[in-house]
């Protein structure tokens, strides 16, 4: 059976701290139950809508744009581009509101902030949604008890936004009073001639990453799980839930659950196709160099003129990286040499005979890998019998009063080192004596 309830209020992890599903997982979760179209809104920002417009068109989903944005009083409301030209008015409104978050002698960031007087000159194209159950822009005054203050609100917003372009949004949280206050909105709406939508403020995508969730909002209050039950949403309502089972959670509002399949086929905007961008021709004037060589080299010029010694401290580290960039790798492959060895060492003599061939294999691996640390310029350590113990080369594994040595001499190999060029890889494992004798 069709139903007609399209999810017009959602949030990803690009929602910081408060969205707990990416886009994908979203967009993924929608095509299994069922939905035709899906918005996602996320809190002051449009950073994963390209993502999520490229998942959902793979996924058969019809991405719709929008974002819920903070207003200066602190309540909120959603806004979906249903033009480019909507869209490029709700890229302005974004950046209005973090125009002013580091204004501060430290720097330090604070939380994004629209003066609502701003919406009147960026409505065009633009669909206004009055804003969630908690802190809508008409939803927060009405709980708190100023229906008044509610009205002036939505009187605005229908001036700014005109006739059809908002809508006075409900929710169903499952909350003690949630329903209650949604009816008193819908006549709020009612009243004004302002027709109502239902939206599900989507936060997961599956009840089990509603913990997570939780545990999210509890960071962004600095409070632990359990103080954080009062801004917390608990009950695991706020994930996305399919078509059939959202409507009937708003079966007492028929027209609100008809109003988001009238809002999304109303949406003209399509993200992945409409952006309209022209990336300018970057060719080189040279023969044969791409735009990616004149780039690099317009930027190397740039930086030596500007910063001599960062050309120099650039050029330094290319040399180091062209030296020693194997260093991991070649790290990696020296238990190899040694286990080679130990096997060779590990054969008894009486055996080696019945073992030709076996060893044979062995000792040629051995010395291509020997070639091969040579061709890298892999040196191998093995310190004389006698030599002096070099603390930069060699790592003493025990000490022993051996007759007729001094202190400080090795007296065995445990272990070869390696070098890579000048670079020490790894130190060689001796013995060393401690004979304080002549």
């Amino acid at each position: 059976m069709f139903v007609s309830y399209v999810e017009l209020h959602a949030h990803s992890a690009f929602s910081f701290l408060d969205g707990a599903s990416s886009p994908q997982e979203l967009v993924d979760a929608a095509a299994t139950q069922g939905h035709t179209h899906l918005a996602l809104t996320d809190h002051d920002g449009l950073c994963g809508s390209l993502e999520f417009a490229h998942a959902a068109r793979d996924a058969g989903v019809v991405p719709i744009t929008g974002a819920e944005l903070t207003l200066d009083d602190g309540t909120h409301i959603t806004l979906i581009a249903r033009t480019g030209s909507g869209y490029r008015n709700l890229c302005r409104l974004v950046t209005r509101a973090h125009a002013h978050t580091r204004d501060s002698r430290d720097r330090r960031a604070t939380d994004p902030a629209l003066p609502a007087a701003t919406l009147e000159a960026h409505a065009d194209g633009l669909i206004c949604l009055t804003g969630c159950l908690q802190r809508g822009h008409v939803s927060a005054p009405l709980r708190g008890g100023d229906p008044g203050e509610a009205r002036a609100r939505l009187s605005r917003l229908r001036g700014w936004f005109g006739p059809g372009g908002v809508y006075v949004e409900i929710q169903n949280p499952l909350t003690r009073g949630g329903r209650a206050h949604a009816r008193a909105l819908a006549s709020l709406g009612d009243v004004a001639r302002v027709p109502v939508v239902a939206t599900g403020n989507v936060h997961a995508h599956h009840p089990r990453r509603a913990l997570l969730q939780d545990a999210f909002v509890a960071i962004r209050h600095r409070l632990t799980l359990d103080a954080s039950e009062g801004v917390r949403r608990g009950n695991r309502t706020a994930v996305l839930r399919s078509p059939a089972d959202t409507a009937a959670a708003f079966r007492d509002f028929p027209g609100a659950v008809g109003a988001t399949r009238a809002i999304a086929e109303r949406v003209e905007f399509d993200l992945t196709r409409d952006l309209g961008y022209a990336y300018p021709d970057f060719a080189s004037g040279r023969p044969g160099e791409t735009s990616s060589a004149a780039l690099a080299r317009i930027c190397a010029y740039e930086l030596g003129a500007r910063y001599p010694n960062a050309r120099k401290r650039a050029d330094k580290e290319r040399r180091d990286a062209e030296r020693y960039g194997g260093t991991r790798l070649a790290r990696d492959l020296l238990p190899v040499y040694d286990h080679l060895h130990r096997a060779l060492d590990a054969v008894p003599e009486e055996q080696r005979g019945a073992n030709s061939a076996l060893l044979e294999g062995v000792e040629l691996t051995l010395r291509e890998l020997g070639n091969v640390f040579g061709k890298h310029g892999i040196t191998v350590l093995r310190p004389e019998i006698g030599t002096k113990f070099d603390p930069e080369l060699h790592e003493a594994m025990f000490e022993a009063p051996l007759p007729n040595t001094k202190a400080g001499d090795i007296i065995q190999l445990m272990d070869p080192g390696f070098l890579l060029h000048d670079r020490l890889l790894r130190p060689a494992k001796v013995g060393v004596s401690s004979n304080t004798g002549a």
